[in-house]
């Protein structure tokens, strides 16, 4: 008898292995959170000064490279789309094997209260992106049924440590990187075409008000546990409010009820969401969404929260150092992906000048001898133009930029125009390529320049071949 326990709890145990392995393949939810949690594995002990953690908006507004090619701070992004506030406690355990000594920081509009009707079909999807990365331990089976219990799963919860269960029906589907993970080594730095080259006037989500709506019971004690977990624990941390276009007044005042709750608990809140003018960020410019920031935003959020990190935590600058030289790499590759979204000055962290703005481009047009001429209306209060132009972004950024070809694809300045000029000739164009032009109004502000408003796409020609 004995034996035929050992027998078949030992079949048990191997078909529980086996039907992990089989389930690998089957995570292919976001790349991108594969991409996070590699980056959490990869790093050596105690090497990051912090970690940055959140949903999504937590991956498009903070860019780790920015931070470290401006200051050296080693600051990993754990920005998992959707990251419920019962997950939290166990994404934090598994950072802080590696980093127990980090700051934590966690973006207070992360912090998700539940919704009441559908609520099953509503978590699942948020389970499987906080869970199917990490690796196989007791956080991850913690973290699952902590879900799992709050949204009212019961038996299906297997699902979540077995993915083939639920996207078997997808075999067919899945590419070569499902069975050979590939990593961009960007330190989680976002590449996707949306955040780098979206643009979306979002003004009119962007919602104020300092009610407070009382919070659901359930998800309030839900908040607290974790925040008892936090101190528990001693963990060093701070909580950041972004700036975001909340799409309602509920939503403003549920979060300012969760901000309360944070601060009233005697932990450190940063609230940028009226600092708008001090981080320099435009809802009409910055955002690709109305929740999620796109690189020119990203960038002025990362520059103002380094700054803000140096100064009140001072982390030392590791550029250069022995021992972080992955880091000076994937540095030094996602600034070439930038500068195929962000002009020289955004790179240099230039003031802007938001009352003055360009007016749109005609649509550029090629002449007979194969010259592209540029045009505008008049632009009111500039002290000069500058015209920028780049080519078509590759189809594989990361092949392109292991190739070291990025440069092409830059926006480079073209040339500087009087204020009251209106148009531009290009006759250094090549056949059969896509260009993008941009117009840039430039003002002198207290001894420097500052830029003005335009379109960050810039209008595109195709050239004749």
């Amino acid at each position: 008898m004995k034996k035929l326990i050992v027998r078949g709890g030992s079949f048990i145990a191997l078909l529980a292995v086996v039907l992990y392995v089989v389930s690998l393949p089957f995570r292919n939810e976001d790349y991108r959170i594969h991409e996070t949690y590699h980056v959490l594995y990869e790093s050596e002990p105690g090497t990051c000064d912090a970690v940055l953690m959140g949903g999504s908006n937590a991956y498009s507004y903070w860019q780790t490279p920015i931070a470290y090619s401006e200051k050296g701070i080693t600051v990993l992004n754990m920005g998992i789309p959707s990251l419920q506030t019962s997950a939290f406690r166990y994404v934090v355990d598994e950072a802080r094997k590696t980093q127990p000594d980090a700051l934590y920081i966690f973006t207070a509009n992360s912090f998700k209260w539940f919704k009441t009707r559908n609520r099953v079909k509503y978590a699942t999807r948020r389970i499987h992106y906080a869970a199917n990365y990490m690796k196989f331990g007791k956080n991850k089976i913690g973290l699952i049924n902590r879900m799992c219990n709050y949204a009212g799963i019961g038996l299906a919860r297997l699902k979540f440590l077995y993915p083939v269960m639920e996207f078997h029906g997808n075999w067919n589907k899945l590419d070569s990187r499902a069975y050979v993970p590939r990593f961009e080594d960007l330190k989680a730095g976002a590449t996707y075409e949306k955040f780098l080259y979206g643009v979306s006037d979002v003004t009119k989500y962007h919602c104020l008000t300092d009610e407070r709506l009382v919070l659901d019971p359930v998800y309030e004690d839900c908040l607290n546990d974790f925040l008892d977990y936090l101190q528990d624990n001693h963990v060093r941390c701070l909580f950041v409010r972004l700036p975001q276009a909340m799409g309602s007044e509920e939503n403003v005042s549920r979060l300012n009820s969760v901000c309360d709750i944070i601060e009233s608990r005697g932990f450190d809140l940063l609230d940028l969401q009226n600092s708008e003018e001090e981080l320099g960020i435009s809802y009409k410019l910055d955002f690709y969404n109305k929740l999620h920031a796109n690189v020119h935003g990203a960038q002025k959020f990362t520059t103002y929260l380094t700054d803000y990190l140096v100064k009140n935590y001072g982390f030392e600058d590791k550029r250069g150092v022995a021992g972080y030289e992955d880091w000076d790499e994937a540095t030094r590759r996602y600034n070439d992906f930038l500068k195929t979204a962000l002009f020289d000055f955004e790179m240099a962290c230039a003031p802007r000048a938001f009352d003055v703005t360009m007016s749109p481009l005609n649509k550029p047009v090629q002449d007979g001898d194969g010259t592209v001429h540029l045009s505008w209306s008049a632009v009111e209060g500039a002290d000069r133009l500058a015209v920028y132009r780049r080519m078509k972004e590759p189809e594989d950024f990361e092949k392109a930029s292991l190739a070291g070809s990025l440069s092409p694809y830059h926006w480079t300045l073209m040339q500087t125009l009087p204020a009251d000029a209106t148009s531009f000739e290009d006759a250094t164009v090549d056949e059969a390529a896509t260009y993008y032009y941009a117009v840039v109004p430039v003002v002198e502000k207290d001894g420097s320049d500052a830029y003005g408003s335009f379109d960050t796409r810039g209008v595109s020609i195709q050239t004749r071949g």
